[in-house]
């Protein structure tokens, strides 16, 4: 009997939608040109916090309702599980499965809306305690960027001192040791094409591709939009981005305020969205939050220039681009570069090359290859 050689990975998304969504099916499509077999299982991307009540329950029912099938031999689970809950529901016998949680974001430093009454309540710690009880259940913990990572593992002491007591402090002094990166694989696609320099004297032309949605603060981003019109400055709007629930009020402002300078507004297509990215002169951005920045590395794939806020995960791939504070500082920045005709188009694409598919098969093989087989302490 031969030794059977490709591993079978079962990867639970529980809120499958944007770019929770992405990242799934892109690590399913890198795994399996690694040789791996990967069976993605899913819930749709809504009622977040449900989700983390109850994905683990409906999952453990998936698995018991396998049978007697081949086991995996990994499984990855997002963020949105409470893996701890998922390991205890599970049958017996996938207990033993080795097991990664993937943080594509945390509800421990991420910035609560104003408008959920479960900040002013202080239930918001439940969703907190329940990505930090995953953390705790994992055999390896995966994080979409180094800036992710150490501002998660920063902020558990003082997340923890609250609570009366009992409080886990031996197992938290080692999660770090499981603790690792693994950057999302973006596809390039059309945003690779060349593109038409920029004419002199024609207008700037600024992107806006995120979502619209508190936690990337658009108010920032409008108000150098402000900053450019108050200096008199020709510019041009591209806002794009998904849409959920509340919209900030920010944005109609913006869209009757600047109406006769904008050329695109909202939800585009793939095929869109892609020229509009290759036609912007900048990305600017300076979020409440950002773990990784997927809309950020697709502007730069792009050749966008990105004049990013300070903080984040852009030191990673963008440290040698503009970074402000304020709007005064993001309108000089671009001023600079429109003035050199937008020198950084180049080394914006060299710059997230790295995130390529092809480029991250071998530290996504040796993730799983890790988790499946760790090392043996001496």
């Amino acid at each position: 009997m031969t030794e059977r050689t490709e591993l079978r990975i079962a990867l639970f998304d529980a809120y499958h939608t944007g770019s929770h969504k992405r990242w799934a099916l892109e690590a399913q499509r890198v795994w399996e040109a690694c040789g791996y077999a990967v069976t993605l299982v899913t819930l749709p991307g809504r009622h977040w916090k449900w989700r983390m009540h109850g994905a683990a329950v409906w999952f453990a029912e998936w698995a018991s309702a396998r049978g007697s099938d081949p086991l995996p031999d990994a499984l990855v689970v997002t963020d949105m599980v409470d893996a701890a809950a998922l390991r205890g529901l599970l049958p017996p016998r996938w207990r033993s499965v080795p097991l990664a949680v993937y943080f594509h974001e945390n509800q421990i430093t991420f910035p609560w809306s104003s408008t959920d009454p479960d900040a002013a309540s202080g239930r918001d710690r439940t969703y907190g305690w329940m990505n930090l009880q995953s953390a705790l259940a994992a055999d390896r913990v995966w994080f979409n960027s180094h800036y992710h990572r150490e501002v998660f593992l920063a902020a558990l002491p003082d997340f923890v001192r609250p609570f009366p007591d009992a409080v886990p402090r031996a197992s938290l002094s080692h999660l770090h040791e499981r603790c690792s990166i693994l950057h999302p694989p973006v596809s390039l696609g059309e945003r690779g094409a060349p593109r038409t320099p920029h004419p002199p004297g024609a207008p700037l032309l600024l992107l806006w591709n995120h979502r619209w949605e508190y936690d990337k603060a658009p108010e920032r981003f409008f108000a150098v939009v402000a900053e450019l019109e108050r200096r008199q400055v020709d510019f041009k709007l591209v806002v794009l981005g998904d849409q959920f629930g509340d919209v900030p009020t920010v944005f109609e402002e913006a869209r009757n305020r600047w109406a006769d300078r904008i050329l695109a507004w909202g939800t585009a297509s793939p095929e869109a969205y892609s020229t509009w990215l290759l036609h912007a002169d900048a990305v600017v951005h300076a979020p409440l939050q950002e773990y990784f920045g997927y809309s950020v590395v697709e502007a730069m794939q792009a050749g966008c220039v990105p004049v990013l806020g300070t903080g984040g995960p852009y030191d990673t791939y963008a440290a040698g681009f503009p970074r402000w504070t304020t709007a005064e500082e993001a309108a000089d920045a671009l001023l600079v570069e429109q003035a050199a005709g937008f020198p950084g188009r180049q080394a914006a694409r060299e710059a997230v090359r790295r995130f390529d598919p092809e480029q991250l098969r071998g530290v996504y093989a040796a993730a799983v290859l890790d988790l499946v087989h760790p090392p043996t302490e001496t």
